[in-house]
């Protein structure tokens, strides 16, 4: 399967999931549709509007998973450099409340600033092919991620 075929896949997948898996609470996902939420939407957010929006938008689940999610995908290196965006923080961590998240962002950087605009360019060189890796693991945990099962019936 070349990179076009596994990206349509992925998305195909996310897609379906825009009436499940992210209006379904995150505690009711399988652990392998938690981390393909986690490691989608931080993908999506860091790509649209940098860390300042992924911080901004997200859930705790997917700030507190995050790292593990990529690691769990086999991405260290993305990994690593969501780990140093989340330690930029004042305190070392983002605040688990999202309004104290979205305060901060709003009062201290506002549009001007960014918690991590050197690390945007680090996420955005894709040092690891999150695409590739993303595929392998729905593949893999296939049994376990309701999206795959209805994107392949649909299909067959």
């Amino acid at each position: 399967m070349d990179d076009d075929q596994k990206n349509h896949l992925i998305c195909e997948v996310a897609d379906w999931y825009i009436g499940g898996l992210w209006q379904r609470g995150f505690e009711a996902l399988s652990g392998p549709e938690q981390v393909f939420r986690m490691v989608w939407r931080i993908e999506a957010e860091v790509n649209n509007g940098g860390f300042d929006q992924w911080f901004f938008n997200a859930e705790h689940q997917d700030v507190a998973g995050a790292v593990e999610a990529l690691l769990t995908i086999g991405a260290p290196k993305m990994a690593d450099i969501v780990r140093r965006a989340c330690v930029a923080w004042p305190q070392g961590r983002p605040p688990v409340d999202i309004r104290e998240r979205r305060a901060f962002l709003v009062k201290d950087h506002g549009h001007e600033g960014s918690i991590g605009s050197e690390l945007d360019r680090d996420f955005l060189c894709y040092p690891e092919d999150l695409t590739d890796l993303l595929h392998r693991f729905v593949m893999k945990n296939a049994s376990e991620i309701l999206g795959f099962t209805a994107v392949r019936s649909r299909v067959n």
